[in-house]
């Protein structure tokens, strides 16, 4: 077996291209649910990080998984589509559910504001990272290919990734 430094540039490329990508979505998400959160305030965001773990228990809790054929095609050619749907099915499901529920608002203070939504759109992006991972990646990548199925590849870690966005609702508590 040949190993050049082609082959190792090769490899490093498609590292960085993959990472950048991923990395790139990434921040996309948290952005976008940052001005969502800015637009429409703290209750819908904690409303959505509680809707997420709510999705998510439905989601492994579903009893009829077995019987629904998941092999319907990928995404970036590692996201099973069907069980991502299904899983966002119960998402917005439990959302709809929970907003008239939850009240909170953001602090009147502007840097306080940022902060908070901040820190919520960042553990929102974690959930739903962490979630669509333990979901729809975990069967079709084996070995990491990207920073990202490095942090939120390893079954072990769930946990973790759902441990944190909870301190960070917990931090924005009024």
């Amino acid at each position: 077996m040949e190993f050049g430094f082609s082959t190792l540039a090769q490899s490093a490329y498609a590292y960085a291209a993959t990472t950048s990508i991923e990395l790139m979505l990434f921040g996309g998400i948290f952005l976008l649910v940052l001005v969502y959160g800015l637009t429409y305030g703290k209750y819908r965001l904690s409303t959505l990080l509680i809707a997420a773990y709510v999705g998510m228990a439905l989601f492994l809790l579903f009893p009829y998984l077995d019987s629904i054929p998941w092999d319907l095609g990928l995404l970036f050619k590692k996201i099973t589509i069907l069980p991502t749907a299904v899983f966002a099915i119960f998402v917005a499901f439990s959302y709809f559910i929970l907003v008239p529920v939850i009240d909170c608002e953001f602090s009147r203070r502007k840097l306080k504001q940022w902060f908070e939504a901040g820190v919520l759109s960042l553990s929102i992006t974690i959930v739903f990272t962490a979630s669509v991972y333990h979901i729809g990646i975990s069967e079709n990548v084996a070995v990491p290919q990207s920073l990202l199925d490095t942090l939120f590849l390893p079954t072990q870690y769930l946990f973790w990734w759902l441990l944190v966005p909870l301190i960070g609702l917990y931090i924005t508590r009024d």
